[in-house]
């Protein structure tokens, strides 16, 4: 008997497997059809890695978060997430490109007791300074980094997808 139970749990096995192969989220209704899609990024010739690269597609819904993080060889492959589900590659159609990568700001220099003092003048003088000074440790430009900013764009085309090839210095002042 006791072979016969393996077999059956064997054969039961094999007969479910197919039921679960597969069964990940589904594409969500209205999310677009996504393309392959690379962007580059280089500082004087030389790959950045680390850099989180995000496209803004605006005929794709606000839910729909495109982005990628450059690799060793300073090249993002990007994907499409909407909610839990994500597809390799970008919407076809024209979109903005910005590009951030993470730097530590320093604490400020005053405390939160010494800025409520402050008069109106010395508030903005200290910001003005401040910003200034996170301007400085900015890897990425800002020119490339806000997207109202940006003057990087790329057009995904249907079957070929995009690539993009971006040198920062190329932004710098």
């Amino acid at each position: 008997m006791l072979p016969f139970m393996r077999f059956l749990t064997f054969f039961v096995f094999i007969a479910v497997i197919p039921f679960f192969i597969g069964c990940g989220p589904k594409r969500p209704e209205g999310m677009p059809e996504t393309v392959p899609c690379t962007v580059t990024v280089l500082e004087g010739g030389t790959p950045m890695a680390g850099v989180i690269v995000t496209l803004r597609n605006d005929t794709a819904s606000s839910s729909l978060l495109i982005e990628g993080t450059t690799n060793s060889a300073g090249v993002a492959e990007i994907s499409s997430t909407w909610g839990n589900y994500t597809a390799k590659g970008a919407p076809i159609g024209p979109a903005k490109v910005t590009l951030n990568k993470p730097f530590e700001i320093p604490p400020p220099t005053a405390s939160e007791a010494e800025m409520e003092l402050w008069t109106m003048e010395q508030s903005t003088k200290y910001l003005k300074e401040r910003e200034e000074m996170i301007d400085k440790l900015r890897i990425i430009p800002k020119i490339v980094s806000v997207v109202s900013q940006s003057p990087l764009t790329v057009s995904v085309e249907s079957g070929s997808g995009a690539t993009l090839t971006v040198d920062i210095n190329d932004y710098k002042k």
